[in-house]
Order: structure tokens, then C-alpha cells, then sequence
């Protein structure tokens, strides 16, 4: 497991805090999910804000840190640096209350004048997209899409993952110390808005993948995927029938073998 630290230190934007004046503003965004397909039942993505004020992107992919997270004026501004460069988007609340893509705009500068390179690209503007997915001009522009709300999903995991994995494991026995230390350690936070792992070299510090952080359920196994940008990483963890999990390890010489710890 020491080769999933590399994991930890893929994502290259740092968060920033909501405004604590904005929070009042953002709570009818905060309170539902939204979805632009047909129904309530798929394309689902939520905004959350995790208990250390910091705000990210959820959808089938996992989370993506905002780095500007604001409402005002019924527009809703987010953006991410999740990559190369920084996308902003603005979203309109409409009267039915759906929020309609209003404006989209890649800086591979991030803000700063005098790079050389690629452009500022305006993708959508006033509503309309006036770049398409082939990157050429749009002509006539179509309009965005809109995000419906949705009910609120209730949790972030379902419950059977929560029980399964919530907690610390270590190799060995799980009965001593090694679970603080140890570097085959692992401990899923899944309780939170935003879940965090840590890992066996970093004791007991909060240290979240921050971005790509999912899990799903096949079979009897839970497949982990995380990472960021350019490197995601699945690992899988299957339940041993004794109140243990087995890793799939291809870097190992065997499966690991992880025990709850106390």
C-alpha cells in the first residue's frame, strides 16, 4: 500500500473555504441534487461542502475540489483547477427553478497575463454554446442544457459500504499498535460529506484524495478508484468471511491480508 501514497498527492487544486456570508445563498443549491437527464434516477450531481468549510463537485466520478463556490444575483458561479488550467462555470437560476449552464470559460493561465500558449476559450456565453466538443466555433449556437432539481440524496454511500469498510485496518493480527504506524494501514472516513482515506505513513492526519474518490460494489468486492487529472487508480478489497477484507495487490507478492483494528 505503499505505492497508493503517490495517489494522495495527484490533486493539484486547493480548495478554497465558502464565504461565510454566502452560506445562506448557497443552501438551495447545497439542499438538492441535480440532474440533467431525464429523470431523478441518473445523471445525478450534488454540490457538498465538506466539515472543514471546504466546497466540491460530486457526480458518478467522484469529487472534484471548487476552488470558487458563490452565489449572487441569482447566478451560481463555480470553478475548478482540476488538470491543466482553471473552468469556470456560471449557472442561471431559472424561474422553475433549474439551473441553466450560462457561461463557460477555460483559462489555461490560470489568471495569469503574460503566458504564452492557448487562450482564453469562452466555450459558452449568455446561455448559448459558441464552442463545441471538437473545439470549433458552434454555428448557429445551440442553448445549454438545464440541471433540474432533485430530492436530496440521502447518503453518499450506501449503507452496506459504510459498514463494510468505515473504520481502521491493518495487516497482522489487528490487536496492537500497528494501526497507527503501520504502512500496510488503511482507514476509511466514509461518515463524512466528503470522504477522506488515510494511510498507514501518515498516522493519524487528516489527508483526503480530495478528487476521482468512489466506490462501488461488484460482486462480494468493493472496487475503490481514486486519484486525480492524469492518474486514477482502482483497488479492491473483498470481504474474507472472518470480519477481514483481502486487497488485490498486483505490486505485492500475494493479496494483502487487513484486519479491523480496535
Amino acid at each position: 500500500m505503499r505505492l497508493l501514497l503517490a495517489a494522495l498527492l495527484i490533486s493539484t487544486a486547493a480548495a478554497e473555504s465558502v464565504p461565510a456570508g454566502e452560506a445562506a445563498a448557497l443552501q438551495s443549491v447545497l439542499a438538492k441534487s441535480w440532474t440533467s437527464g431525464e429523470s431523478c434516477t441518473q445523471d445525478l450531481v450534488d454540490f457538498v461542502v465538506d466539515t472543514d468549510n471546504q466546497p466540491y463537485l460530486r457526480s458518478d466520478g467522484g469529487f472534484t475540489p471548487l476552488t470558487v463556490f458563490t452565489a449572487r444575483d441569482g447566478l451560481l458561479t463555480v470553478a475548478d483547477e482540476v488538470g491543466i488550467g482553471r473552468t469556470t462555470l456560471i449557472y442561471r437560476l431559472e424561474s422553475d427553478g433549474s439551473l441553466r449552464l450560462w457561461s463557460e470559460v477555460y483559462d489555461p493561465a490560470l489568471g495569469e497575463e503574460g503566458q504564452e500558449g492557448e487562450p482564453i476559450v469562452q466555450r459558452v456565453k449568455d446561455g448559448m454554446i459558441v464552442i463545441g466538443d471538437d473545439g470549433l466555433p458552434a454555428s448557429p449556437g445551440a442553448p445549454t442544457p438545464t440541471m433540474k432539481p432533485c430530492p436530496q440524496r440521502t447518503a453518499l454511500f450506501p449503507a452496506e459500504i459504510v459498514k463494510a469498510l468505515d473504520g481502521a485496518w491493518a495487516t497482522g493480527d489487528g490487536k496492537g499498535g500497528i494501526c497507527a504506524r503501520d504502512a500496510d494501514s488503511i482507514t476509511f472516513q466514509l461518515t463524512r460529506p466528503v470522504p477522506h482515506v488515510l494511510r498507514g505513513p501518515f498516522g493519524g492526519e487528516v489527508v483526503s484524495t480530495d478528487y476521482a474518490l468512489k466506490i462501488v460494489k461488484e460482486g462480494e468486492a468493493f472496487v475503490v478508484t481514486e486519484g486525480g487529472a492524469f492518474e486514477v487508480n482502482d483497488y479492491t478489497f473483498t470481504p474474507d468471511g472472518k470480519g477481514g477484507l483481502v486487497q488485490a495487490n498486483p505490486y505485492a507478492d500475494g493479496p494483502l491480508e487487513l484486519h479491523r483494528c480496535p
